[in-house]
């Protein structure tokens, strides 16, 4: 570690942030000497401290609770040794997306309710996969079924909660990571441990984002009876469909500030499987009823991406992928089938929701639907 007084690199096993002194042979935990490194960035905001060309493991990704310090389930960010290793790459790099195979995915908790399935199509069931280093990542409720499980903590199945496929531990050599079966639960394939670094996925990024300027953007309001369609390029500060109203979706890419679709409404997507987003940067209340026949193919080409911190509930009909980086986010508390893939901070499945995963794969503009 770099010794700020002395200017010289000194040996031994040190928390980010502690100051030693030898005049009387003791340590200190001083946050201003977080930035070890000397670059002027703090450890939790810095690239990566300790690769020569910032190509390793993000300090952020590092200390994963951005208190300046090495805790228990952390690895250090100015110790080369416990980044990733020299040919080591990701499976998988994916923005504003989930992995390929992966149903849901977060950087916090996944709980599975009871009576859960998670279906993958010609793939089984769908993989699940949890960036949480402390217990439990990942917890699979009783009589619920889901495909390979990835994760950095522990994770439990439940009473007769099954996994079909494999399970992939990822922790520091010191940390015991395992999964925890109840009755009748079961792990079809196998059981691995990985070293932490070897982590498959990097999914998005740590940034906060946000839409300038939605305070100064129009509101719509659709009510009762009424109709109204919206296009790609087309920006509200607040979208508000009451029931008995129903909003139309075009191709193309809407930026929100809040959205609210009441009980009640109704939901169109008039080019099923084209390219359809929706950026929200605020409060999200979807609880509509979608009309379209084939929500497959809606779930191919529809995403929705919220910048905002908070929670989301999908109470209504939904199929498209969701990424929500820092919201909770939960599913079938309403409806109790969904199709598309998830993403967010933490991830709760509602009792007896059905999920048909299904990746955000648009149809391209020049094939027929």
């Amino acid at each position: 570690r770099y010794n700020p007084e002395s200017g010289y690199e000194e040996t031994g096993s040190f928390h980010i942030g502690d100051y030693y002194t030898s005049e009387n042979n003791e340590f200190f935990r001083m946050e201003e000497y977080a930035d070890i490194d000397g670059d002027g960035v703090r450890a939790e905001l810095d690239v990566d401290s300790d690769h020569p060309n910032n190509d390793g493991l993000p300090d952020g990704a590092e200390d994963l609770n951005h208190n300046g310090y090495v805790d228990n389930g952390e690895t250090d960010p100015y110790n080369i040794s416990d980044d990733y290793s020299a040919n080591f790459n990701p499976v998988e790099t994916v923005e504003w997306d989930a992995p390929s195979l992966v149903g849901i995915y977060a950087f916090n908790e996944i709980n599975v309710g009871n009576n859960v399935t998670c279906n993958s199509g010609m793939h089984g069931y769908c993989q699940i996969a949890s960036e949480y280093a402390l217990p439990y990542a990942v917890s699979v409720g009783v009589n619920s079924t889901v495909g390979d499980i990835f994760s950095k903590g522990n994770i439990q199945l439940q009473n007769n909660a099954h996994a079909v496929g494999d399970v992939h531990l990822y922790s520091l050599p010191t940390a015991s990571v395992s999964p925890v079966l109840s009755q009748g639960a079961s792990v079809t394939g196998t059981t691995s441990e990985h070293y932490l670094g070897e982590w498959p996925y990097l999914v998005s990024d740590d940034a906060h984002h946000s839409l300038d300027g939605k305070e100064f953007w129009n509101n719509l309001i659709v009510n009762m009876g009424e109709t109204f369609v919206l296009s790609g390029g087309e920006s509200y500060g607040n979208i508000v469909v009451h029931s008995g109203g129903t909003l139309k979706l075009g191709t193309g890419t809407i930026r929100v500030g809040n959205i609210t679709l009441n009980a009640g409404s109704r939901l169109e997507f008039m080019n099923p499987g084209r390219e359809t987003v929706i950026i929200a940067d605020g409060n999200v209340i979807w609880n509509p009823q979608i009309v379209n026949s084939d929500l497959q193919t809606v779930a191919k080409g529809f995403k929705l991406i919220e910048y905002a911190p908070g929670s989301i509930h999908i109470e209504g009909d939904w199929a498209g992928t969701i990424h929500a980086r820092w919201c909770e986010l939960t599913l079938g508390q309403g409806k109790k089938t969904a199709y598309g893939s998830f993403v967010a901070k933490k991830v709760n499945l509602g009792e007896g929701l059905t999920i048909y995963r299904v990746h955000f794969s648009p149809i391209p503009l020049t094939d027929m639907v």
